[in-house]
């Protein structure tokens, strides 16, 4: 039977431009139910952007694992169903997974202090979870900065990783946990967000005594504090967005403001979902706000999320039940 469970020998490698399609594999195929396809397209397109200029720039890293694209039309995706091999496979290779890096001064998570780098995401594909790919991934990356010698010695790798959240509603999301076995701690809390950090220069006898030490020898690493409430930046009852004029009006009603960084295509058709649902609905008045605008995540302390009448609700990649849950939205 093809894939039966057990460790899988993943190759891995580091991203090279040209390699975008591939890396966009495990983001977008196969697309998600519910979203309009000339929507999708787009979110897609700013994905592709995305990739094509941190990878031609440098600031932007991303470590493929890939596996052998085994004989058969269709292969089991979780919460999916089944999907044909060739929709996934490049070159006879099926991209199981990614990871996406970058140092912290092009950060796309709200996180301030020194001369480090941070994990974007990490995204193993369903038919692959649990098989020793994303453990391969993550030490593939710590090797790269490591033997990088361009990287200073004293630089560390930091994730926005989660407690207890699922994404969809039947993975866990960024685990603590898992980043915990290899090496991180904890530095920083923010409800169920956990700033975590290694040295990248630590080997496993002594990652868990030097991740005591102070992460970049006296510069901590710290999440940027969300807003909780936006009414105080404006007149009460209102929600203005940055620079936008105190004080002006608003109609009356639900205002849901949907935050997402547009290199997240599951993002994007998380608001292009919520648009349609909501439709002309009265009184509901929604808003989205691309995070990838560096002074509008500065300025919120959130990534990804929602606020509803002026306070944050969520604050993390929403499935759509969960957006039309807070935001009061029926099915």
């Amino acid at each position: 039977m093809p894939y039966e469970r057990g460790e899988l020998e993943a190759i891995t490698r580091r991203a090279r431009p040209g390699d975008e399609e591939t890396i966009l594999t495990p983001c977008v195929a196969p697309p998600p139910e519910g979203v309009e396809p000339g929507a999708w397209q787009a979110a897609v397109r700013a994905r592709r952007e995305w990739l094509h200029h941190g990878l031609a720039s440098g600031r932007l890293r991303v470590m493929l694992a890939l596996v052998p694209a085994q004989e058969g039309p269709l292969m089991e995706y979780p919460g999916v169903g089944r999907v044909p091999v060739a929709s996934l496979a490049h070159d006879g290779l099926i991209p199981a997974g990614i990871i996406e890096y970058a140092p912290l001064a092009h950060a796309a998570e709200p996180v301030r202090g020194g001369d480090h780098w941070i994990i974007h995401c990490m995204w193993v594909i369903p038919p692959f979870a649990r098989r020793g790919v994303g453990s391969a991934l993550l030490t593939a990356a710590v090797r790269d900065l490591r033997e990088d010698p361009e990287v200073a010695p004293e630089a560390g790798l930091a994730v926005v990783a989660y407690r207890g959240e699922q994404w969809w509603g039947f993975f866990d999301y960024m685990p603590e946990a898992f980043f915990a076995r290899h090496g991180f701690r904890p530095v920083d809390r923010d409800g169920s967000r956990v700033l975590m950090y290694r040295p990248v220069a630590a080997t496993p006898m002594d990652l868990f005594e030097r991740c005591d030490e102070p992460p970049g020898a006296g510069q901590p690493l710290y999440l940027i504090p969300p807003r909780q409430n936006l009414e105080g930046t404006g007149v009460p009852g209102t929600i203005p967005l940055p620079g936008e004029e105190a004080g002006a009006a608003r109609p009356q009603g639900t205002h849901v403001r949907f935050l997402y960084h547009s290199r997240c295509p599951a993002a994007a058709a998380v608001w292009e979902r919520l648009k349609a649902e909501a439709g002309s609905r009265p009184g509901l008045h929604l808003e989205a706000v691309d995070t990838r605008d560096p002074g509008a995540m500065r300025w919120y302390g959130v990534a990804n999320g929602l606020f509803v009448n002026g306070r944050l609700v969520l604050h993390k990649v929403p499935s759509p039940g969960e957006v039309r849950a807070a935001a009061g939205i029926g099915p």
